[in-house]
């Protein structure tokens, strides 16, 4: 594959192995989705903010892809920033940049979503979205009500 380190495929195996191949059909299926439905074109961007350092790092990624698959489903548009993971396993930097990353994607989202969880980075990007303007949700629910109250409610991705 041309790009992509040969040790970085080397290297993925077993449970790793299932995780990217998991991550990348996920995120294909999304892409896909969203430009056969337009989806990003029309509807609300989502930060999702939650607990990634704290406990099973992968486990926190697959809790944040969770999140974002149920988001999709709704016609939301949900931003990642979890999946900084798998970039940080290749290209590593240090917990600043990765903040600073996230502060200029979270800049542009129209909402945040508090996923549950004990995180000083999640908390941090909630009062650098409240310092800002930008609504803070703490569940779907509230999620689902804000963008009813201020944006309409687009049709749900999978057409239901």
């Amino acid at each position: 594959m041309q790009g992509v380190p040969a040790r970085w495929w080397i290297t993925i195996t077993g449970k790793a192995c299932r995780i990217m191949k998991a991550l990348y059909f996920g995120l294909l299926k999304v892409v896909l989705c969203m430009i056969r439905r337009n989806t990003c074109m029309d509807n609300v961007r989502v930060y999702l903010a939650g607990p990634y350092s704290v406990g099973n790092k992968e486990a926190n990624v697959v809790t944040a892809l969770i999140y974002a698959e149920t988001l999709i489903k709704k016609g939301f548009c949900p931003y990642i920033p979890h999946l900084s993971h798998y970039w940080d396993l290749e290209y590593p930097h240090d917990y600043k940049f990765w903040l600073e990353y996230d502060e200029h994607w979270l800049a542009v989202c129209d909402c945040v979503l508090r996923i549950p969880g004990e995180s000083v980075g999640a908390d941090r990007e909630m009062k650098f979205a409240i310092n800002r303007g930008i609504p803070v949700c703490l569940d779907i629910e509230s999620l689902e009500r804000w963008r009813k109250e201020t944006k309409g409610a687009p049709a749900p991705a999978d057409g239901k």
